[in-house]
C-alpha cells in the first residue's frame, strides 16, 4: 500500500479546500483518509449491513424467547389458591434460573462465551449467527 500524504492530497484538492485553515484542511484530510481513500466507505457500508441483521435477527428472537419466558412466568403465578402442576413449577425454576444467569452476565462475555466456547463460528454468515443468537438470548431475559 502507498503511503498517502497530506502534501500529496493538497496538491489535488480542489480550490474551496486551499481557501480553508489549515485545521480544516487537515481535518477534510482525515476524513478523506479514513473513507474515501481506497474506497474505504464500502467497509463502513458493509458493517451498518451486518449491524441491521444482527439487530433485527436478534429483536425477532429476542421477541419470541421473551415473550415464551413470560407465558411461563404468568402462567405460574396465575395459581393462587394451590400449587401449579409439576411439569410447570420445574418450567417456572428453569426460567428463573435463566434470568439471573443471562441478567446477572454482562453481555460481552455471553458474546465470547458464545463465540469461543459454545459455536466456534469459523465463516462470516456463521459469526453473523452467533451474534444474533447471543444477542437474542440476552435481550430475551
Amino acid at each position: 500500500m502507498k503511503a498517502f500524504t497530506f502534501d500529496a492530497w493538497l496538491a489535488t484538492a480542489p480550490d474551496w479546500i486551499l481557501n480553508q485553515k489549515e485545521s480544516v484542511q487537515r481535518f477534510l484530510f482525515q476524513l478523506y483518509q479514513c473513507f474515501i481513500y481506497e474506497d474505504r466507505w464500502k467497509m463502513f457500508t458493509n458493517g451498518l449491513k451486518i449491524t441491521f441483521i444482527v439487530t433485527l435477527g436478534a429483536l425477532a428472537l429476542g421477541v419470541v424467547i421473551g415473550l415464551i419466558l413470560a407465558v411461563i412466568r404468568t402462567s405460574t403465578e396465575s395459581y393462587t389458591a394451590k400449587k401449579p402442576p409439576l411439569p410447570l413449577r420445574v418450567l417456572d425454576a428453569v426460567v428463573k434460573l435463566y434470568l439471573t444467569v443471562i441478567r446477572g452476565t454482562p453481555m460481552m462475555v455471553q458474546l465470547l462465551i458464545m463465540g469461543f466456547v459454545i459455536m466456534i463460528p469459523k465463516t462470516q454468515p456463521a459469526c453473523i449467527v452467533c451474534g444474533i443468537v447471543t444477542l437474542g438470548i440476552n435481550s430475551g431475559a
